[in-house]
């Protein structure tokens, strides 16, 4: 039986590269919990062009891009992907955090573009974390709760900026 508990280098690298990431600031000066997290994640060396997720699909866990650099696309009512973002590892990226929350279908794609270097936290892995220590997962879903709710006031601003220009457009069209 091959041991797959990481090693203390591995532990080590890992907690440094949480520390980074936005939802773990909270306890990032608390290296025995980057560590206990570290041990829930499984790091993966992606090839480019993979796809890591699917629009429409369930979401079982997050991803943390260490190294590389990805795209996020989107599928248009017409079925044609166009590029929405792209992520890159040195800048403390990281995607599929709503899997953390419900299991809902994936709002978005993301493939490689180069070579990437990953840690998947999966949403049952993550639970089990929560339930050993529930002040540490309280602070991860609080910055989830910060991230949810500024995407939602970006989308919400979005559309009144799209409503307001197609309302203009309907009125310059009924005035000509």
């Amino acid at each position: 039986m091959v041991d797959k508990t990481p090693s203390e280098v591995t532990l080590a690298k890992m907690a440094d590269t949480l520390r980074t990431i936005p939802l773990f600031h909270a306890f990032r000066a608390q290296d025995d919990m980057l560590q206990a997290l570290g041990k829930m994640m499984v790091e993966t060396t992606v090839p480019s062009g993979t796809w890591l997720l699917r629009e429409g699909e369930m979401g079982q866990s997050m991803f943390i891009l260490c190294e590389g650099e990805v795209e996020v696309t989107k599928t248009t009512l017409e079925d044609e992907q166009y590029t929405v973002a792209a992520l890159r590892g040195a800048e403390n990226a990281f995607f599929g955090e709503l899997a953390l929350l419900d299991e809902d279908r994936r709002s978005a794609s993301i493939r490689s573009v180069t070579e990437c270097v990953v840690l998947e936290l999966t949403r049952e892995d993550f639970e089990a974390f929560g339930n050993r220590h529930p002040d540490v997962a309280l602070s991860i879903m609080r910055e989830l709760a910060k991230i949810v709710c500024r995407r939602f006031r970006a989308t919400n601003r979005d559309v009144v900026r799209l409503f307001s220009a197609l309302v203009s457009e309907v009125s310059q069209q009924v005035i000509e």
